[in-house]
């Protein structure tokens, strides 16, 4: 259907306006300023073209002869008639000419374009030829059409095409000479001040902060805001979450959008609707169509509610109103339906890396075992990478019941435990974990088993070791746990007396957790093999070994885990050797606050990590802390962290606390600030220098060493040294400990 007719700008000759359509000023004022001759409003319906041509026709002293066409049955026949129709009844044309209902290739092009073009050449004045409601403009009929309009116009005329789809190729030509203005979605979006004018008009006052909203989440569609205006006035719905679901923005989406769509392509927008992100993978994948990306192109160039996020044509967005409205629909077809999709969902993603959304997909596919799967399968890579927090969101809102049905997913939730240090949970999840896997037949749980008994560490050391023998002797090799488990496989002989084996397994670890790309594991594994190598006297390897750590430390900060206390342990040993005080305090200081809750987990470095910060603030002359230290690490001493080394560590740590705080050198004791500038003495600090890390004066540092140069009865910095050691006020000349 076409109805064609003359809008003049005479106010009286104009559609009406509905009382609450705001004036689009600076698509107008743009207007009013260039001399363009050729105009595209492309958008989807309810962004207000017909409208502003309206406001456009009513200030424009040319007159307007415009021909509206129903999208549906739209066809260039039609739409010539319209045109020659209006031309004969503004007295353009002297004569009405008769066009053929239907025509040839042949008559359309030697017969009705030359008519038509002669028509618009007689044209006495200069006047605005608008077509508008045309939903698409593809083939040879319509490109000759518009062709025909746009070169026989007389000069100081305009053409203007309001469409749903892109451009049409006669008008893009237009674009490189400069003589065409493209008004798409972006431009017809109503703006803050727009917006807010229509809002005020529908007798809405909302604050601006909830008028940014609305705008944000329309994303400045004006139908859906006027129509979410609606439905938050009549309180169906809030400004930053219209009723995309319901009601007669739902009525208008469906009508204007889903209705129109062939029923194929509505279907695979329906499944697709589910994505953040459209490709060809992703939608062959949920809507089983080989021809995604095919289908994405055609539909995009069509429809601007589906945007192209690449100039490739490769990855595209879906309006997200639009994309819930298709969503709704798709949960209302069938359960079976909804979890397939998103099933295949997160298998498409997956693929894709997009981890994160795979999982959230998972959940909506209620396939617990895969969402387990999932989540349990990248667990040591984020613990590795030290994001086990991402683990702990994904399964916050799962609930315990669910949890713990499921094997992996228990597995995961036992892991999450023992890293907060919420042990009853942790065992809670472990024994449940054991029965889901009894219960489904997992094959591959008792590996899974071993490795968090292992990270839990409360069957004692020598099982922490065995368990770490046999998990490695069936996990994958591309598995990020067995870097775990070479981890405390070492360490586990380490502290049972055999550095040489247990180094050997740490570096073995390193490199795998290098191969693996988990840093968090690789640092782990160096800074225990450089504490083991200084312990056992060879000072050079633990010192290069050293020096490898704070260069992986430095290229991934490692400040909110747990796990990464021991790292900073051995970073504040080496800068404490170094003399480098300042930062001996930071990274003590950092460890301290990782390894507080570290209480029911990991019983061996519950121990270990207290007596080496304990020995750490000796040397910083913080004796309060370094004595509670001291005594919480013997509180946690018991069978699950016995060991013949951790009993040495005990004894030297007792006995150089008990040295700084009891040592009676002369008529007077050591003051705390004397026993902390003894630290620096075997550094090749001046004192300027020390008293600059320090932050006192220079003659402040000189007054205590003198003071304890008495009190020790020395009378130079190396024997100072030398009496400081003997004493237990300094540790030995390695970094490492007693």
């Amino acid at each position: 259907m076409v109805e064609a007719r003359i809008e003049a700008s005479i106010p009286h000759a104009h559609r009406s306006e509905p009382s609450w359509m705001v004036r689009r000023g600076r698509l107008l004022e743009e207007l009013s300023r260039t001399d363009t001759r050729f105009v595209c409003l492309s958008a989807p319906s309810g962004y207000g073209k017909t409208s502003f041509l309206a406001q456009w026709a009513a200030q424009d002293p040319r007159p307007h002869i415009v021909v509206r066409v129903d999208p549906s049955r739209a066809d260039p026949m039609g739409v010539a008639r319209g045109v020659l129709e209006a031309l004969t009844a503004c007295g353009f044309v002297a004569e009405a000419v008769d066009l053929p209902e239907a025509v040839g290739a042949i008559a359309w092009h030697q017969g009705v374009l030359p008519i038509l073009g002669g028509a618009l050449a007689q044209v006495p004045t200069d006047v605005v030829i608008v077509i508008d409601g045309v939903s698409a403009t593809g083939g040879p009929e319509w490109t000759s059409l518009l062709d025909t309009i746009c070169s026989a116009l007389p000069e100081g005329s305009a053409f203007v095409l309001g469409t749903r789809s892109k451009p049409p190729a006669c008008l893009r030509l237009r674009r490189n000479e400069g003589s065409l203005l493209e008004v798409g979605p972006e431009r017809l979006a109503l703006d803050a001040l727009e917006g807010a004018e229509l809002l005020e008009a529908l007798g809405l006052d909302l604050p601006d902060d909830q008028v940014l909203q609305l705008l944000e989440a329309t994303q400045g569609w004006p139908a859906a805001v006027y129509l979410s205006a609606l439905a938050v006035r009549s309180g169906h719905g809030t400004a930053s979450l219209p009723p995309a679901t319901f009601g007669v923005l739902a009525d208008f989406m469906r009508d204007q959008i889903l209705d129109r769509l062939d029923p194929v392509d509505a279907d695979f927008l329906v499944r697709c609707s589910v994505l953040d992100e459209l490709d060809g993978p992703r939608c062959e994948a949920v809507s089983g169509r080989p021809d995604a990306l095919l289908r994405l192109r055609e539909l995009s160039a069509t429809n601007h509610l589906l945007v192209e996020l690449d100039p490739s044509g490769r990855r595209f967005s879906m309006h997200p109103l639009l994309a819930t409205f298709l969503t709704s629909e798709l949960q209302a077809r069938s359960s079976s339906e909804w979890h397939a999709v998103h099933a295949a969902a997160s298998r498409a993603l997956e693929q894709a890396g997009d981890l994160n959304s795979a999982v959230h997909h998972a959940k909506l596919a209620a396939d617990d075992e895969r969402l387990g799967r999932l989540i349990w399968s990248h667990s040591g890579e984020l613990l590795g990478s030290g994001r086990m927090a991402v683990v702990r969101r994904w399964l916050a809102d799962l609930g315990s019941d669910r949890l713990g049905a499921t094997a992996s997913l228990a597995l995961a939730a036992a892991q999450v435990a023992q890293l907060t240090g919420d042990m009853a949970m942790m065992s809670h999840y472990q024994v449940a974990a054991a029965a889901a896997g009894r219960d489904s037949g997992a094959d591959d749980l008792r590996a899974d088993l071993l490795v968090l008994s292992a990270l839990v560490g409360a069957d004692g050391l020598a099982q922490m070791y065995q368990d770490c023998t046999e998990y490695l002797l069936v996990a994958p090799i591309d598995s990020p746990w067995r870097s775990v488990a070479h981890f405390l496989s070492g360490v586990g002989l380490v502290l049972q007396g055999d550095a040489v084996h247990g180094i050997a397994e740490l570096l073995v670890g390193e490199q795998a957790a290098l191969a693996l790309q988990v840093p968090h594991v690789q640092a782990q594994c160096i800074a225990a093999a450089s504490l083991a190598l200084t312990m056992t006297g060879d000072e050079r390897r633990g010192r290069a070994l050293l020096g490898d750590l704070r260069a992986l430390v430095a290229r991934y900060p490692m400040d909110h885990s747990a796990t990464a206390a021991p790292v900073h342990v051995v970073l504040a040993q080496g800068y404490l050797a170094d003399g480098r005080t300042h930062e001996a305090r930071a990274s003590a200081d950092k460890a301290l606050r990782l390894t507080s809750p570290i209480v029911g987990m990991a019983p061996w470095y519950a121990v270990q990590g207290r007596v080496l910060l304990s020995q750490l603030y000796v040397g910083l002359g913080q004796l309060d802390r370094a004595a509670s230290l001291l005594e919480e690490a013997e509180l946690l001493h018991g069978p699950s962290s016995q060991s013949p080394v951790l009993d040495a560590l005990l004894d030297g740590a007792r006995q150089a606390v008990d040295a700084a705080e009891r040592v009676d050198v002369g008529p007077e004791p050591l003051s705390t600030a004397e026993i902390r500038v003894l630290q620096y003495l075997p550094t090749h600090l001046t004192f300027p220098e020390i008293a600059a890390e320090l932050f006192v004066s220079r003659y402040t540092v000189k007054s205590q060493v003198m003071s304890a140069y008495r009190k020790l009865d020395v009378h130079s910095r190396g024997e100072a040294i030398e009496k400081a050691r003997s004493l237990g006020i300094l540790p030995d000349a390695g970094p490492g400990l007693p």
